[in-house]
């Protein structure tokens, strides 16, 4: 999943992953449609936008795949929330668990991205909460 520095329409099991820094700031509460465990995998987009150029730069001939797997890091929500509130103190959620969670409990909670860091060269500069918050 996609972890945005934009706001956009929110649509998906990891959008709150994106909204909640917008909420944290404006209205300080959000209300999460996840179990406040449910670890998923996530990027960031300058990750993603990073890697599409590497791969659009390397040898041809050093790709094994034709599909890569990206990951930066994973996380709960609540994960999230602890970090961000070491930023934002009175940000406040509560956790309303939807249709969304169910997807995610099906989801890995970690991928499998070494050949995007072997064939290109892929190493993700948000690949811990404490940096993702902070330039969030």
């Amino acid at each position: 999943v996609v972890v945005s520095p934009f706001e956009y329409a929110y649509n998906g099991t990891g959008f709150y992953a994106t909204e909640i820094f917008f909420k944290a700031v404006r209205e300080k509460y959000y209300s999460i449609n996840m179990n406040k465990d449910r670890t998923m995998p996530f990027c960031h987009l300058d990750d993603v936008i990073d890697a599409t150029m590497q791969i659009l730069d390397v040898n041809q001939n050093k790709l094994t795949r034709k599909i890569y797997n990206l990951m930066g890091l994973s996380f709960s929500p609540e994960d999230l929330v602890n970090e961000i509130t070491k930023n934002i103190k009175e940000f406040k959620v509560d956790y309303e668990p939807k249709v969304n969670d169910n997807i995610a409990a099906r989801c890995p909670h970690t991928i499998e991205d070494i050949s995007s860091r072997t064939d290109f060269g892929f190493q993700p500069k948000y690949n811990n909460l404490e940096i993702l918050v902070k330039d969030m």
